[in-house]
C-alpha cells in the first residue's frame, strides 16, 4: 500500500537513496582498494630497501676487503724492492768501505818499490852529508866541533835510525802482507825522501776515492729512483684496482637502486590517488 500510497515519488526517493547509498558503497570500495594498493606498494618499497641495504652491505664488505688486499700487495712490493736496494745499499757500503780501509795500507809490491827507492835516496844523502863531514877540518871535526858539524852529525845519525825503521819495515811487509800508508808517508815526508813518487801515489789514490764515490753515489741514486719508480707504479695499480672494484660495487648497485626509484613512484602513484 504504501508503494501505491507514495506512487511515482516514492519510486524517485527510492532511486535517489539507492543511487547515493550505491555511491557511497562504491567510493568505500574503491578506497579500500586503493588503500589496500598504496599497502602493497610500500610493502614493496620496504622489501626494496632491505634487498638495497643487504646489496650495499656486501657491496662494502667486497670492496673493503679488495682494497686491503689491494693494499698488502701494494706494501709488500714496495718493501720487497726497498729491501733488495737497502740490502743492495749495504753491500756498496761495506765495499766502500773495505776500499777504503785498503788505501791505508800499501800493499807489498808498491811498498817494496817504494821503501827501495826510499833507501836509495836515504844512501845517496847519507853519502854527501859523510862526504861534507869529512871535508871539515880535523880539530873542528873532532876537538871543537861547530854547529855545521854537530848539524852534519844529527843528520847522520837520523839517516841512519829511519835506515833501520825501512829494513823493520821491509820485514813487516813479507809477513803482513802491507804497511800502513800513514806511517811510510811521514816518515818519507819528514826526511823529504822520494817526494815525487809520493805525491803521485797521493794524486792516484785521491782520483781513486773519487772515481769509486762517483760509482757508488751513481749507484745510490739509481737504486732510489727504482725504489720511487716502484711505489709509483704500485700505487698507480692500487689506484686503478680500487676504482675498478668501486665501478663493480657501484654496478651490483644499480639494480636494487632503480628497484627502489621505480616503488617510491609507484608509492606517490598510489598515494596521489588518494587525494
Amino acid at each position: 500500500m504504501a508503494g501505491s500510497t507514495l506512487g511515482p515519488a516514492g519510486a524517485v526517493v527510492g532511486g535517489i537513496f539507492g543511487g547515493v547509498v550505491g555511491a557511497f558503497y562504491g567510493r568505500w570500495i574503491t578506497d579500500r582498494i586503493k588503500q589496500r594498493r598504496l599497502r602493497e606498494a610500500i610493502d614493496r618499497l620496504e622489501l626494496a630497501h632491505r634487498r638495497f641495504s643487504a646489496a650495499s652491505d656486501e657491496a662494502w664488505r667486497e670492496w673493503k676487503d679488495h682494497k686491503e688486499r689491494e693494499m698488502r700487495r701494494c706494501s709488500s712490493e714496495i718493501s720487497h724492492v726497498a729491501t733488495k736496494a737497502k740490502a743492495v745499499m749495504g753491500l756498496l757500503i761495506e765495499q766502500h768501505t773495505n776500499a777504503e780501509r785498503e788505501l791505508l795500507e800499501i800493499k807489498t809490491g808498491e811498498a817494496e818499490a817504494l821503501i827501495k827507492a826510499a833507501m836509495e835516496s836515504l844512501a845517496g844523502r847519507r853519502h854527501d852529508l859523510v862526504l861534507q863531514l869529512s871535508q871539515r877540518p880535523f880539530w873542528r871535526r873532532w876537538i871543537w866541533p861547530d854547529i855545521t858539524v854537530l848539524g852534519l852529525d844529527q843528520a847522520i845519525e837520523t839517516l841512519d835510525a829511519a835506515a833501520v825503521t825501512f829494513r823493520r819495515w821491509q820485514d813487516r811487509i813479507h809477513i803482513d802482507g802491507g804497511i800502513n800508508r800513514a806511517e811510510v808517508y811521514a816518515m818519507l815526508g819528514a826526511l823529504g825522501l822520494v817526494v815525487t813518487e809520493v805525491q803521485g801515489s797521493l794524486i792516484r789514490l785521491e782520483r781513486t776515492r773519487i772515481s769509486r764515490a762517483k760509482h757508488r753515489n751513481k749507484r745510490h741514486r739509481q737504486l732510489l729512483k727504482e725504489v720511487l719508480a716502484a711505489r709509483r707504479s704500485a700505487l698507480q695499480r692500487f689506484e686503478q684496482t680500487a676504482k675498478a672494484s668501486l665501478e663493480a660495487a657501484q654496478a651490483k648497485l644499480r639494480k636494487p637502486l632503480s628497484e627502489i626509484s621505480d616503488t617510491l613512484a609507484e608509492v606517490q602513484r598510489e598515494k596521489a590517488k588518494l587525494g
